[in-house]
């Protein structure tokens, strides 16, 4: 601590101007005068410091002078106010957030393909099925053939569902991936887009291996093998069931194949929908 030559008020070391009186030390100290810490001896000074400001303080005692805020407290390392470019330089880079997404511009286009040519596929011959009634006692045996498209049964009515969403989705993808600074919607997450083929590639799936899902189309096209309506359902539900053999055609492989495909597409657009996200 040191003593203003000015109001003889106690002040830090480290204070260049006095907090009390605002009287500078560095040009006391440049003029001649005492030292910084002694009082003064100007008998003028003390004088018109006394008619200016008489001091209310008991002769010969000291206050201690309040804390300066912008002194620096012992123990107390300085804070610097600049910023830190250490901690900038750690940041990641922005990403660029206009312009065309090419993932997303190419997953779209696929998926519209994808879901174009399955449609297509529908509508094209699926199965050719063989139908044998080994012989009885009282009956004669018999071998029915019958060859249905995909659009007929139920399967291919839920495959031309699937399709139609599969492409609704590649549209969607394209037209926001003109412009990655776009939000997408949650509806357009390709999450969605797989489940849709693997549902078809389900549905494929059930088509060329189990024959009740070609029942009802069996029953109203039975005219085609030969027999009647009423024939072919108590042919179907009699027991044992009757052995039927199914032969997938080039139909059931398009669309199976391009359900693949599509889950290859969804899984591609999922990669650039989280690049995109993140």
């Amino acid at each position: 601590m040191k003593v203003c030559p000015f109001c003889e008020a106690e002040i830090r070391d480290s204070v260049i101007r006095c907090v009390h009186c605002g009287r500078s030390l560095i040009e006391t100290a440049e003029a001649g005068a005492p030292g910084v810490g002694t009082p003064t001896a100007d008998p003028d000074a003390e004088e018109a410091w006394a008619t200016r400001r008489p001091s209310t303080r008991p002769t010969g005692t000291r206050t201690a002078a309040p804390p300066n805020p912008w002194a620096t407290q012992p123990g107390m390392d300085p804070v610097s106010r600049l910023p830190n470019i250490a901690t900038r330089r750690s940041l990641p880079a922005p990403r660029r957030s206009w312009g065309p997404d090419v993932r997303l511009l190419g997953a779209g286009v696929a998926a519209v393909a994808c879901g174009v040519l399955a449609y297509l596929a529908v509508g094209e011959q699926w199965v050719h099925l063989t139908v044998t009634d080994p012989p009885t006692e009282f009956e004669e045996g018999q071998v029915l053939q019958l060859t249905l498209h995909g659009a007929t049964a139920f399967v291919g009515t839920a495959g031309t569902a699937l399709a139609i969403a599969f492409a609704a989705f590649g549209a969607v993808w394209f037209l926001f991936g003109l412009q990655r600074g776009w939000t997408m919607p949650g509806i357009t997450n390709p999450a969605l887009a797989m489940l849709v083929a693997v549902t078809g590639i389900g549905t494929a799936v059930v088509s060329s291996t189990i024959w009740f899902a070609w029942e009802a189309a069996m029953v109203e096209r039975s005219r085609r093998a030969g027999i009647s309506m009423r024939a072919m359902r108590e042919l179907l539900d009699q027991q044992p069931n009757p052995a039927v053999e199914i032969e997938r055609l080039a139909g059931l492989s398009t669309f199976g194949g391009m359900m693949v495909l599509a889950l290859v597409v969804a899984c591609f657009g999922w990669w650039g929908y989280r690049r995109r996200q993140g």
